[in-house]
């Protein structure tokens, strides 16, 4: 299985990416990136993609 890393997971691009991630059986999203003033930084990131995705 492959880990992968999203930066920018809360744009555009980056929610596309996670979804992507998110269909393949062998990958899987382990952490999402994002710029220091963000709205979602402090928070787990399995919650953002969650609300993300």
């Amino acid at each position: 299985m492959r880990s992968i890393v999203i930066a920018g997971a809360a744009g555009r691009m980056g929610k596309r990416l996670v979804d992507l991630v998110n269909a393949q059986d062998e990958a899987q999203v382990v952490g999402a990136l994002e710029y220091s003033e963000h709205p979602f930084l402090g928070r787990d990131a399995g919650d953002l993609i969650i609300q993300i995705v």
